[in-house]
Protein backbone atom coordinates (compact mmCIF):
# COMPACT_ATOMS: atom_id res chain seq x y z
CA UNK A 1 0.00 0.00 0.00
CA UNK A 2 0.92 3.65 -0.19
CA UNK A 3 1.35 5.71 2.97
CA UNK A 4 2.25 9.34 3.38
CA UNK A 5 4.39 11.11 5.92
CA UNK A 6 4.35 14.91 5.89
CA UNK A 7 6.52 17.42 7.68
CA UNK A 8 5.20 20.52 5.85
CA UNK A 9 7.82 20.29 3.12
CA UNK A 10 8.54 16.67 2.27
CA UNK A 11 6.19 13.89 1.27
CA UNK A 12 7.41 10.31 1.08
CA UNK A 13 5.62 7.50 -0.65
CA UNK A 14 6.22 4.15 1.00
CA UNK A 15 5.74 1.18 -1.28
CA UNK A 16 5.53 -2.45 -0.16
CA UNK A 17 6.75 -5.00 -2.70
CA UNK A 18 5.28 -8.45 -3.21
CA UNK A 19 8.21 -9.77 -1.11
CA UNK A 20 7.11 -7.72 1.90
CA UNK A 21 9.98 -5.24 1.68
CA UNK A 22 9.12 -1.59 2.25
CA UNK A 23 10.94 1.07 0.28
CA UNK A 24 10.58 4.80 0.41
CA UNK A 25 10.98 7.14 -2.52
CA UNK A 26 10.84 10.89 -2.58
CA UNK A 27 7.69 12.31 -4.10
CA UNK A 28 7.33 15.98 -4.93
CA UNK A 29 8.39 18.50 -2.32
CA UNK A 30 5.88 21.21 -1.39
CA UNK A 31 7.10 24.64 -0.40
CA UNK A 32 4.88 26.86 1.72
CA UNK A 33 4.11 30.46 0.78
CA UNK A 34 3.15 32.77 3.65
CA UNK A 35 2.77 36.00 1.65
CA UNK A 36 5.03 38.77 0.41
CA UNK A 37 7.97 38.19 -1.91
CA UNK A 38 9.26 34.65 -2.29
CA UNK A 39 12.50 34.07 -0.43
CA UNK A 40 15.59 33.13 -2.44
CA UNK A 41 15.62 29.54 -1.21
CA UNK A 42 12.06 29.06 -2.60
CA UNK A 43 12.97 30.12 -6.13
CA UNK A 44 13.67 26.55 -7.27
CA UNK A 45 10.38 25.18 -5.87
CA UNK A 46 8.29 23.08 -8.23
CA UNK A 47 5.24 22.80 -5.93
CA UNK A 48 3.97 25.71 -3.84
CA UNK A 49 1.12 25.63 -1.32
CA UNK A 50 -0.28 29.02 -0.34
CA UNK A 51 -0.91 29.32 3.42
CA UNK A 52 -4.52 29.48 4.59
CA UNK A 53 -4.19 33.09 5.78
CA UNK A 54 -3.04 34.38 2.39
CA UNK A 55 -5.95 35.59 0.24
CA UNK A 56 -4.12 37.79 -2.28
CA UNK A 57 -1.27 36.75 -4.54
CA UNK A 58 0.51 40.08 -5.14
CA UNK A 59 2.07 41.18 -8.41
CA UNK A 60 5.47 39.59 -8.82
CA UNK A 61 5.19 37.39 -5.72
CA UNK A 62 6.61 34.37 -7.54
CA UNK A 63 8.96 36.25 -9.85
CA UNK A 64 11.87 34.03 -10.91
CA UNK A 65 10.22 30.82 -9.63
CA UNK A 66 10.62 29.40 -13.13
CA UNK A 67 10.55 25.72 -12.06
CA UNK A 68 7.05 26.02 -10.60
CA UNK A 69 4.83 23.20 -11.92
CA UNK A 70 1.97 22.99 -9.40
CA UNK A 71 0.45 25.64 -7.16
CA UNK A 72 -2.22 25.21 -4.48
CA UNK A 73 -4.35 28.38 -4.30
CA UNK A 74 -7.02 26.87 -2.05
CA UNK A 75 -7.73 30.00 0.02
CA UNK A 76 -6.89 32.75 -2.45
CA UNK A 77 -9.52 35.34 -3.46
CA UNK A 78 -7.39 37.58 -5.73
CA UNK A 79 -4.66 36.66 -8.20
CA UNK A 80 -2.87 39.88 -9.13
CA UNK A 81 -1.49 41.02 -12.45
CA UNK A 82 1.56 39.07 -13.64
CA UNK A 83 1.34 36.73 -10.63
CA UNK A 84 2.16 33.69 -12.79
CA UNK A 85 3.01 35.21 -16.19
CA UNK A 86 5.65 33.39 -18.25
CA UNK A 87 5.69 30.32 -16.05
CA UNK A 88 6.43 27.91 -18.88
CA UNK A 89 6.48 24.83 -16.62
CA UNK A 90 3.23 25.54 -14.69
CA UNK A 91 0.94 22.56 -15.38
CA UNK A 92 -1.65 22.43 -12.63
CA UNK A 93 -3.45 24.80 -10.29
CA UNK A 94 -5.49 23.71 -7.28
CA UNK A 95 -8.24 26.33 -7.46
CA UNK A 96 -10.07 27.81 -4.46
CA UNK A 97 -13.59 26.81 -3.51
CA UNK A 98 -14.37 30.46 -2.75
CA UNK A 99 -14.99 33.39 -5.11
CA UNK A 100 -11.88 34.44 -7.00
CA UNK A 101 -10.89 37.44 -9.07
CA UNK A 102 -8.18 36.92 -11.69
CA UNK A 103 -6.48 40.19 -12.65
CA UNK A 104 -5.21 40.99 -16.13
CA UNK A 105 -2.25 39.04 -17.44
CA UNK A 106 -2.18 36.80 -14.36
CA UNK A 107 -1.38 33.60 -16.30
CA UNK A 108 -0.08 34.83 -19.67
CA UNK A 109 2.24 32.48 -21.54
CA UNK A 110 1.87 29.53 -19.17
CA UNK A 111 2.78 27.10 -21.95
CA UNK A 112 1.90 23.85 -20.10
CA UNK A 113 -1.23 24.99 -18.27
CA UNK A 114 -3.70 22.52 -19.76
CA UNK A 115 -6.75 22.78 -17.57
CA UNK A 116 -8.27 25.57 -15.52
CA UNK A 117 -11.21 25.44 -13.14
CA UNK A 118 -13.00 28.77 -13.34
CA UNK A 119 -16.14 27.59 -11.51
CA UNK A 120 -15.68 30.06 -8.61
CA UNK A 121 -14.27 32.95 -10.62
CA UNK A 122 -16.14 36.26 -10.54
CA UNK A 123 -13.87 38.33 -12.80
CA UNK A 124 -11.25 37.50 -15.41
CA UNK A 125 -9.00 40.38 -16.43
CA UNK A 126 -7.81 41.20 -19.94
CA UNK A 127 -5.16 38.85 -21.35
CA UNK A 128 -5.39 36.68 -18.22
CA UNK A 129 -4.71 33.47 -20.18
CA UNK A 130 -3.14 34.92 -23.32
CA UNK A 131 -0.73 32.51 -24.99
CA UNK A 132 -1.58 29.33 -23.05
CA UNK A 133 -1.37 26.78 -25.89
CA UNK A 134 -2.10 23.71 -23.75
CA UNK A 135 -5.64 24.89 -22.91
CA UNK A 136 -8.12 22.71 -24.84
CA UNK A 137 -11.43 23.72 -23.27
CA UNK A 138 -12.72 26.41 -20.93
CA UNK A 139 -15.96 26.83 -19.02
CA UNK A 140 -16.69 30.37 -17.87
CA UNK A 141 -19.28 30.47 -15.04
CA UNK A 142 -22.41 32.63 -14.91
CA UNK A 143 -20.79 34.75 -12.19
CA UNK A 144 -18.56 36.31 -14.88
CA UNK A 145 -20.45 39.04 -16.75
CA UNK A 146 -17.72 40.22 -19.11
CA UNK A 147 -15.03 38.42 -21.08
CA UNK A 148 -12.25 41.00 -21.28
CA UNK A 149 -10.16 41.70 -24.35
CA UNK A 150 -7.63 39.08 -25.47
CA UNK A 151 -8.40 36.95 -22.40
CA UNK A 152 -7.85 33.66 -24.28
CA UNK A 153 -6.02 35.02 -27.34
CA UNK A 154 -3.25 32.87 -28.82
CA UNK A 155 -4.47 29.71 -27.10
CA UNK A 156 -4.06 27.79 -30.33
CA UNK A 157 -5.34 24.44 -28.97
CA UNK A 158 -8.48 25.89 -27.37
CA UNK A 159 -11.23 23.94 -29.16
CA UNK A 160 -14.33 24.46 -27.02
CA UNK A 161 -15.64 27.26 -24.81
CA UNK A 162 -18.69 27.12 -22.55
CA UNK A 163 -19.97 30.56 -21.53
CA UNK A 164 -22.29 31.00 -18.55
CA UNK A 165 -25.63 32.74 -18.88
CA UNK A 166 -24.31 35.79 -17.04
CA UNK A 167 -22.05 36.89 -19.92
CA UNK A 168 -23.17 40.30 -21.17
CA UNK A 169 -20.13 41.37 -23.19
CA UNK A 170 -17.19 39.76 -24.96
CA UNK A 171 -14.16 42.02 -25.34
CA UNK A 172 -12.19 42.64 -28.49
CA UNK A 173 -9.89 39.80 -29.59
CA UNK A 174 -11.02 37.60 -26.68
CA UNK A 175 -10.40 34.48 -28.79
CA UNK A 176 -7.94 35.87 -31.37
CA UNK A 177 -5.74 33.24 -33.03
CA UNK A 178 -7.48 30.32 -31.31
CA UNK A 179 -7.08 28.28 -34.49
CA UNK A 180 -8.54 25.05 -33.02
CA UNK A 181 -11.71 26.76 -31.74
CA UNK A 182 -14.72 25.01 -33.24
CA UNK A 183 -17.44 25.67 -30.70
CA UNK A 184 -18.62 28.35 -28.28
CA UNK A 185 -21.64 27.29 -26.23
CA UNK A 186 -23.78 29.79 -24.37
Amino acid sequence: GTHQFCDHRIRLNCLTSSHGQTTARMAEEWTGYDGGAVQNWHRSASHIRVASGVTVIPEGAFEDCRDLRVVDLSNVTTISRFAFSNFHKLEHIMWPATAVEIKQEAFTFCKRLGEIDLSNVTKIGAMAFLGCPALASVSVPSSVVKIEGSVFADCENLAEVQLGKGIQRIGENAFRRCSALVRINI
